[in-house]
């Protein structure tokens, strides 16, 4: 994932958590990563 997001200059994750902790995990430089919830209801 890491290689595939190298040329970006932001990425978004949407899902929970775990999808955000994922794709932030595989950012290796400071390139920022905003998070998307997609089940709120669920997340209360």
């Amino acid at each position: 994932l890491s290689a595939a997001v190298q040329w970006a200059d932001l990425v978004v994750s949407a899902g929970g958590d775990g999808t955000f902790l994922t794709a932030a995990a595989a950012i290796t430089d400071k390139t920022p990563v905003i998070g998307i919830n997609t089940d709120p209801v669920g997340s209360v």
